[in-house]
């Protein structure tokens, strides 16, 4: 790894790649010390534990910030490497003497035989269905044109309690589950050191053995250990998974690599390569972006939108506040202009800061509960984020992606300012020059937008209803091994 000159206050690039190097070499030396600790019910499951344990130090500021005094002073060395070990896998440090002191316990397997009895009595009715795992209502809703489509009774499995009163079509069968603590093969190992993926991991493979699904459908996602464990129990089964493009990664992480999926359906034949080159098994197929699009020629474009969420991966709350520096800037610069602030659904940004906002005339917040995306977009000239997919999806609203990249990320990838899709600037005052060199030169925008329409279709297959057919259609040609 090369030290970033570029961004001193933070290194969430450089930690990203650490922890994965860390994480490789904890698993290796899991594996040394007996490989069947990474076989779970007869399947390998290294690649799945390697994302478990991702998540943890992935979401850990005082490990970030441990890691960013050592790298500040170029201090990559042992001292960094055993504490952060330490830090890190705490609760998975790990000898064989541990078993020692656990007394043997084979209630689960016993418990695993009655509740599978149990269930499939209640649970006969769905046999034979489709699956789609919910991670939430929010995946669910967003789904929802796609599994209508498909004409057919849907098994809904989610773990997320629904609040409010179902008010799907009745070919929509939602089962909410809990981890239960059973198991089939003993894995003393697992039991102890990841219990709660342990018991999660029996009970999914139970739910699967009774419905006896055509397929397992499940929306991408990097930090839903379930899918890979669906996936996985898919494949002993001989049960195909499909996966299904939900956004853009700018960094291809562990989350994204070696996907365990039978399929990956992807909004286009762009994406489909960008992922294949570090995912060898799905097979993928180019099935559009199911989500409606309503750019026309006609709309009128006067606004500047502005994408936040709240920190992670590789942005910070100090480059989060230097966004909203921008916005500012952007509303007093361009004042017949709408400065539209919009937060991520699911990760909003909490922060006093960004309702500052608010006393500007012609800044607007959009969240999502009162205007659509599509409508954001198509009413956007630019478009500015850290690194969010919404980057990706303006091209379909030939609104211009502007990268704020303020991070140690090189660039943000795919490298849309080298190939003439957007702009993406390193400091802030960069960012204040090249928005007045935009705006200020109708040749620049109407270029940009030239090369966004030449290129769309490579990106996005189709859109709407269009795409939401060819997913439906292409599912039940897995589902049925037509």
């Amino acid at each position: 790894m090369k030290r970033s000159q570029e961004i001193e206050q933070d290194f969430g690039y450089q930690y990203l790649q650490y922890i994965e190097e860390i994480i490789e070499e904890y698993l290796f030396s899991i594996e040394k010390l007996n490989p069947n600790y990474l076989i779970l019910n007869g399947m390998p499951i290294r690649e799945m534990l390697g994302k478990r344990i991702f998540n943890k130090p992935l979401h850990d500021k005082n490990l970030r910030d441990l890691f960013n005094g050592y790298w500040r002073q170029g201090r990559i060395v042992d001292e960094l490497k055993e504490r952060f070990y330490y830090k890190t896998f705490q609760d998975f440090l790990f000898d064989e003497s541990e078993f020692l002191a656990v007394p043997s316990d084979n209630s689960g397997k016993l418990e695993y035989k009655n509740i599978f009895k149990s269930f499939e009595n209640e649970l006969s009715p769905f046999k034979g269905n489709i699956v789609f795992y919910a991670y939430n209502k929010r995946f669910l809703d967003q789904v929802l044109p796609i599994l209508l489509k498909l004409g057919e009774d849907i098994v809904v499995l989610t773990s997320y309690e629904f609040q409010e009163s179902h008010t799907y079509p009745k070919s929509i069968n939602i089962i909410e589950f809990s981890a239960l603590k059973i198991e089939q093969d003993i894995n003393e190992f697992l039991k102890l050191k990841f219990p709660i993926l342990y018991y999660l991991y029996n009970t999914l493979e139970l739910l699967i053995g009774i419905l006896k699904p055509k397929s397992i459908i499940i929306m991408e996602g990097s930090s839903i250990i379930a899918y890979e464990m669906l996936a996985l129990i898919g494949t002993k089964n001989n049960i195909k998974s499909i996966c299904l493009q939900h956004g853009w990664p700018c960094v291809i992480h562990t989350g994204f690599r070696k996907m365990p999926f039978d399929y990956f359906l992807s909004w286009g034949d762009n994406f489909t390569a960008l992922f294949k080159l570090v995912n060898p098994k799905p097979n993928f197929i180019s099935t559009g972006y199911p989500f409606e699009v309503s750019y026309k020629n006609n709309i009128k474009k006067n606004s500047i939108s502005f994408f936040f969420q709240a920190p992670y991966f590789i942005s910070t709350t100090p480059i989060i506040e230097k966004m909203i520096d921008f916005a500012a800037f952007c509303a007093n610069s361009f004042p017949d202009l709408d400065i539209l602030i919009r937060e991520h659904p699911a990760n909003q940004y909490r922060n006093n800061k960004i309702d500052e906002l608010k006393h500007f005339s012609n800044i607007k917040f959009v969240p999502s509960y009162i205007i659509s995306l599509d409508a954001v977009l198509a009413k956007s000239i630019v478009s500015v984020a850290i690194f969010s997919s919404t980057l990706m999806e303006s091209i379909l609203y030939n609104s211009i992606p502007f990268i704020f990249n303020l991070t140690s990320m090189p660039n943000y990838y795919p490298n849309l300012q080298e190939l003439d899709l957007g702009v993406e600037i390193k400091t802030f005052e960069e960012a204040k020059i090249r928005i007045k060199e935009l705006l200020e030169s109708e040749t620049k925008i109407e270029d940009l937008r030239k090369n966004m329409s030449n290129c769309k279709s490579e990106y996005f297959l189709s859109t709407g209803n269009k795409a939401i057919e060819t997913t439906a259609n292409e599912i039940l040609k897995i589902s049925n091994r037509l």
